[in-house]
């Protein structure tokens, strides 16, 4: 069967898209772990799968506008949604339910772009794709919360929810109200456990009028210990001296959460999901903006090139007369 020019270059912009599609979620699939692990100092990592993600948004956009042949446009909707997914495929009905949903979201993308196409007199891109990208980049935030679904367990979620700094912060902030309940001297997160103790055994020893310096070095070791010991049974933790304070305030807290969670637990990585799907749902109504603006340059582009070119079209409209 002989193609026409027309049908060969819906065919390259459609492979040109599928392509940049799948390489995208791949490229976002490498970066989950460390937007899990909380490394954002590392912004390098970041910045190519946005672009990533806002050149294949664009390129969305003039497929879904420029392709006419309609079983093309299904068979590279169709692999748009479902290749991803071979990345991270858990073997949960939520996957399932992901799948069915990015199917809808993916053709309600692509219908709204046409029919705002259809009816419109005038050709303005930013008209068609103003809320038709906005499904698209739900389909997107659904893969993606997906994949940080399959990489995130219950250990890293407590991470997430309860980060060391916080705990440094609460320490260098109160340290004067965690001095009182628990009779330690004033504190520092960056010190170890055995630091702290040597700073408590100093202060009993002076309030009964015992000098430190004469404590000999054997008792002096089994006052740390029995205060150390002291204060992982309080904590329920164990201690061997050498642990920063503040990761150990972190531990204990974590552990005192879980117990009273429970079996709960379980469920946890799934709030994380979520509350990165409507994280990353938020900061996509800036990508949408820009992928549209990238459009409008790439289609202007293609008509400067003549890759694109303009025709007058009639379009038939009912009217009610009497």
């Amino acid at each position: 069967m002989h193609l026409s020019s027309s049908s060969w270059k819906e065919i390259f912009f459609c492979v040109v898209f599928l392509f940049l599609h799948v390489l995208t979620f791949w490229m976002w699939y490498r970066i989950i772990p460390v937007i899990i692990q909380g490394d954002f100092e590392q912004y390098g990592f970041f910045i190519f799968p946005l672009v990533l993600l806002i050149f294949a948004a664009s390129l969305f956009s003039l497929v879904v506008l420029l392709v006419q042949h309609k079983t093309l446009l299904v068979c590279v909707m169709t692999a748009a949604i479902l290749v991803p997914f071979g990345l991270a495929f858990p073997s949960t009905y939520i996957a399932l339910g992901v799948v069915v949903l990015n199917v809808l979201l993916m053709w309600f993308a692509v219908s709204m772009i046409r029919k705002e196409v259809a009816a419109s007199l005038l050709y303005r891109i930013p008209k068609f794709l103003k809320h038709g990208l906005g499904f698209y980049f739900t389909a997107v935030a659904l893969v993606l919360s997906l994949f940080y679904l399959n990489r995130i367990d219950d250990q890293k979620v407590f991470s997430i929810l309860f980060p060391q700094q916080l705990f440094d912060f609460t320490l260098r902030a109160f340290s004067g109200t965690i001095q009182g309940a628990t009779g330690l001297p004033p504190i520092r997160p960056e010190q170890t456990v055995n630091e702290i103790m040597t700073g408590l055994v100093r202060t009993q020893l002076q309030s009964q009028g015992i000098p430190f310096e004469k404590i000999p070095k054997q008792e002096l070791s089994r006052l740390l210990a029995f205060q150390r010991d002291e204060f992982a049974k309080s904590y329920g933790i164990s201690l061997g001296g050498g642990e920063r304070i503040g990761t150990v305030f972190a531990t204990a807290t974590i552990s005192k959460v879980k117990d009273m969670i429970g079996e709960y637990t379980r469920y946890l990585p799934l709030v994380a999901a979520a509350a990165f799907f409507f994280a990353f749902k938020a900061l996509s109504i800036v990508f949408r903006w820009i992928s549209i603006f990238l459009a409008v340059l790439l289609m202007k582009l293609l008509i400067l090139v003549k890759v694109v070119k303009k025709e007058k079209q009639q379009i038939e409209a009912e009217r009610l007369v009497l």
